[in-house]
């Protein structure tokens, strides 16, 4: 975690200092601006560590968040892959051109044999 009063490089703002933090976000203060970011996000990538401060903790953060999502975009893929299997519709789901095809292939299928 990124401590109140850490001097900071932002990507596009330039130097600043920590104003706040609550864990999820961090509060910022540019020159005349403040703006808040997502934690640990805004360090991959975005905006680094001034100085001597040890960044280990926002590294492991980063990564945690990475694990976080991945797990949740794995969940979502299976239960993606659970309803297509059952012929449920996902709302917002692309589907892919490959996939498209092999349905209205089916549907022809499906005329040619009124019982399925």
């Amino acid at each position: 975690m990124v401590c109140v009063n850490a001097a900071v490089v932002h990507k596009v703002f330039g130097h600043g200092t920590v104003t706040a933090t609550d864990g999820k976000y961090i509060t910022v203060r540019f020159h005349d601006i403040e703006k808040k970011f997502v934690y640990p996000d805004v360090f991959d990538g975005f905006m680094t560590l001034e100085g001597d401060t040890p960044d280990g903790d926002i590294a492991r953060d980063i990564e945690e968040s990475k694990k976080y999502k991945q797990s949740i975009m794995d969940k979502k893929k299976e239960e993606n892959e659970f309803a297509k299997k059952r012929g449920i519709v996902v709302p917002g789901k692309i589907i892919t051109a490959e996939e498209e095809e092999d349905e209205s292939s089916f549907k022809d299928f499906e005329k040619e044999d009124p019982d399925l």
